[in-house]
């Protein structure tokens, strides 16, 4: 964070860029693990950009809050903001951020949206957004709009292909980018979804190398986005796998490394808490209750 606000210091010199200056390298930090604080910072961005006529900071503003609103569960709310910074942005604009930070905000913005309509309940509409996610991505010659559209991609087949095969084979694509350009998160994601698709074919022993890789691998660089989810569908497999044990250290590690009290994977956490509580004590109230 350090480096890149030097950098932004030294490169940056217009209004546009002072904003993302002020505001995007500490929303960046914020958005991989706490999303109340996350969109906040988005808020006060939004406000600030009221007073400039550049449509830039605005299409800026709303992809952050959408982004933040996403995280945070709050679907129809950031699905209003996503397809807003969509329709305000330039391809000026857009391309002024990515030459700068080498990071794309329309890519982020479909990737967010697309999954915000899959949870909705419109998957053919998310597949088709989740088409035009690499399309945006592929003509940029930067590694990180690639490698974002890349996971998307990833996790949405990962959601919907029946043919582990096919999934298997787009996310060691996704490690191989990831890995050429020294993207650990991704990496990271590359990994733990490797694991889960292990457990797709019930092999969970074979799944949790993977995974544990994976999970440490986001740990280090504190990208904690996808760790719910992950954890979540672990636990789900030990709990099919018949290894109570491990489920439940499983959702102890959800739990202690969840900082959100709330998000866009809550439901899919408290489900499988239901299936563990179930299995453990089979407590049907209980499980209910989750």
């Amino acid at each position: 964070m350090v480096a890149w606000t030097r950098t932004l210091a030294k490169t940056v010199r217009e209004t546009q860029g002072q904003l993302i200056l002020r505001y995007l390298a500490s929303w960046g930090g914020n958005i991989r693990t706490r999303y109340d604080e996350a969109f906040e910072i988005a808020q006060r961005c939004a406000e600030d950009v009221k007073k400039l006529s550049d449509p830039g900071p605005t299409a800026l503003a709303e992809w952050m809050l959408g982004h933040s609103l996403h995280h945070l569960g709050r679907l129809a709310e950031a699905r209003t903001h996503l397809e807003r910074s969509l329709d305000v942005d330039t391809e000026k604009a857009r391309l002024a951020q990515v030459n700068t930070i080498g990071y794309d905000r329309r890519v982020d913005t479909l990737g967010n949206l697309a999954n915000t309509l899959w949870m909705q309940g419109f998957p053919e509409q998310a597949k088709l957004l989740g088409l035009r996610v690499l399309e945006a991505a592929r003509p940029l010659q930067f590694a990180m709009p690639l490698s974002v559209a890349m996971t998307w991609a990833s996790f949405h087949r990962y959601l919907s292909d029946t043919d582990i095969d096919a999934v298997e084979h787009d996310i060691v694509e996704l490690i191989e980018h990831a890995r050429t350009h020294s993207i650990k998160p991704q990496v990271g994601i590359g990994h733990c979804f490797l694991g889960l698709c292990q457990t797709r074919r019930n092999q969970f022993d074979a799944a949790m190398p993977l995974a544990t890789e994976g999970l440490r691998l986001l740990a280090e660089m504190q990208y904690e986005v996808f760790v719910p989810l992950i954890l979540a569908h672990l636990c789900e497999s030990a709990i099919a796998a018949d290894r109570h044990a491990d489920a439940v250290s499983l959702m102890a590690q959800l739990a202690s490394r969840d900082r959100n009290r709330e998000h866009w994977c809550t439901a899919e956490v408290l489900r499988v808490k239901g299936l563990l509580a179930l299995s453990g004590d089979h407590d049907p109230d209980a499980a209910a209750t989750l």
